[in-house]
């Protein structure tokens, strides 16, 4: 819910530097929320994604087509993209995130760039934290910006700079209704947030509201690398 508000959306085009003639690939397309966004922008869009049921419930028209395959082994043509995003999708690579980056940096052309996106843990100190929350809504890694900036630079990407985009006074309430999770999963998430109340309010800027609810600022990261001529 957080990673699909338009603010951080413009942010990711901002980053990419999308021109006209660009072949963008975007990794983890699921249901088209960034390619959507993208191909208005470029000449066209090719979505990867591991999911059928996914790619399933993709509707953007036009100047997109989705492959159904894994960013670790596309066996897509070498040198065939200007532009590769990745937002909101390494977490899921439970293994071999060097490998996507690697598979990534293949399917560029010289001075293309990656684009990768990602929410994190505000501090070191709200990591388990963090971890805890989300270990009870799926399984996934969870990495800090620096960790992301190390990723493309140990795949040979150059120039790599990161920016942090703040969402601020999140609603976890708002968050858990549009989850999907069973009701026991949502109140132990919920829990988790006034259980470590003097912690929360350090990283996240939490507050609780009159009717019982907990706002917190959320961290995004969008980390770009070029890939060297």
């Amino acid at each position: 819910e957080w990673a699909r508000e338009p603010k951080f959306i413009d942010y990711v085009i901002g980053m990419g530097r999308f021109q006209k003639g660009d072949r963008v690939l975007d990794v983890g397309t699921g249901t088209g929320i960034m390619a959507d966004a993208i191909c208005p922008l470029v000449s066209e869009v090719v979505g990867l994604d591991i999911s059928h049921d996914m790619l399933s419930l993709n509707h953007v028209n036009g100047n997109f087509n989705a492959v159904e395959g894994d960013i670790r082994t596309s066996g897509l043509p070498s040198e065939s993209f200007d532009k590769v995003v990745a937002r909101q999708v390494f977490h899921h690579i439970l293994t071999d995130s060097g490998v996507a980056v690697d598979e990534c940096y293949r399917l560029l052309r010289p001075g293309g760039l990656m684009i990768l996106a990602e929410g994190v843990p505000p501090s070191k100190e709200i990591k388990r934290h963090y971890k805890a929350v989300f270990a009870l809504k799926e399984e996934r890694v969870t990495f800090m910006e620096e960790d992301l900036e190390t990723l493309l630079r140990k795949g040979l990407f150059s120039d790599v700079q990161s920016i942090s985009i703040w969402q601020r006074q999140m609603s976890i309430r708002n968050w858990l209704a549009n989850s999907g999770l069973p009701q026991d999963k949502k109140d132990a998430i919920f829990a988790l947030y006034p259980q470590y109340e003097t912690l929360c309010k350090r990283a996240y800027n939490m507050r609780k509201t009159k009717d019982g609810d907990y706002l917190i600022d959320m961290k995004q990261v969008i980390v770009v690398g070029k890939k060297r001529r």
